[in-house]
């Protein structure tokens, strides 16, 4: 019977252990993508019809985002030209768990700044906002504020794979 019990602990710590080290692996930020944010913006919409976007500056880029370009390993923020558009398409690449924290702590930044610019302008508008679709594959990740948002995810994870 001592025996039966100490086999028994020794199959669960063995089994628990399994668990650990496999689960270890399997962290988001654990795979390097080897796309450039360029290139995964431009598979992001191709096929998609959008509005006039424009890149930003690093100094938009601090301004908008309060996030300086030394804290990202790499970026590709896309932004309508025009006033009436609320599309927007941010891609960012970190290289550390400091930059991935920063980078979390700008996108609310700007989703809350959205949300209240477009929550008293243009209700269609809004709604996209209200409807953002995030994405995070390994060292890569943002957000997407288009009509057709579900579209340029499914390109992402595509073109990330």
């Amino acid at each position: 019977m001592n025996f039966i019990r100490k086999m028994s602990v020794f199959l669960v710590f063995v089994l628990c252990l399994g668990v650990m080290t496999s689960c270890l692996g399997s962290g988001s930020s654990s795979k390097k993508i080897s796309l450039s944010t360029d290139e995964i913006y431009e598979k992001a919409i191709s096929g998609v019809e959008l509005p006039k976007l424009q890149k930003l500056s690093s100094s938009e880029l601090e301004s908008l985002f309060n996030l300086k370009s030394s804290n990202v390993e790499e970026y590709t923020v896309c932004i309508s030209m025009m006033n009436v558009q609320a599309s927007e398409i941010a891609v960012f690449k970190f290289s550390s768990k400091e930059q991935e924290s920063a980078i979390d702590k700008a996108i609310e930044k700007r989703l809350k700044d959205l949300d209240a610019t477009w929550g008293s302008y243009l209700p269609a508008q809004h709604e996209l906002v209200k409807n953002v679709k995030k994405f995070s594959h390994g060292d890569v990740k943002g957000y997407v504020i288009a009509e057709d948002a579900d579209k340029i995810i499914s390109n992402i994870d595509k073109a990330v794979k």
